[in-house]
């Protein structure tokens, strides 16, 4: 899955969950096992494209301010970078759903990152034996719109 956005870089911090962020790590680490090195904002903006992408907005658009975290945890600040063209599709959304852009974040980590990790191990890399690579195709073919997002 390669993105070829060249809109301008947009510089701007969310709140995250701590063991949203843990889950992070813990995806780049895995990644990393498998030879593709990834940063925590890139596994974030990946997460973000397929959250927006199956997102099942079919209502109106919201009648109140947005939310913000409300939830019991520990939070952490951390800084997203990304493009103005998926800032924008983000902001669009934030907007018809009436949530922040930290709880689209939160919520696209926790539920998209496994999706996220089989999108890239079922590539054939050279580290590792065609036989896993085949494995993750498999596990992969059975996940519905696989096409790219924004």
């Amino acid at each position: 899955m390669t993105y070829h956005d060249h809109s301008a870089v947009r510089h701007t911090s969310i709140t995250m969950r701590s063991s949203t962020r843990h889950l992070l790590k813990l995806g780049t680490a895995q990644l990393k096992s498998r030879g593709f090195h990834f940063s925590e904002q890139r596994l974030m903006k990946e997460c973000l494209r397929f959250a927006l992408k199956f997102w099942r907005g079919r209502k109106g658009k919201s009648t109140r301010n947005r939310k913000y975290n409300k939830r019991i945890g520990p939070y952490e600040i951390m800084p997203f970078y990304t493009s103005e063209a998926l800032r924008a599709v983000a902001w669009a959304r934030c907007h018809q759903a009436g949530i922040s852009l930290s709880r689209i974040m939160d919520f696209a980590v926790r539920v998209y990152l496994p999706r996220v990790i089989e999108s890239w191990c079922c590539l054939a890399y050279r580290e590792e034996d065609r036989a896993d690579a085949q494995a993750w195709q498999d596990l992969y073919a059975k996940r519905l719109n696989r096409t790219a997002f924004v």
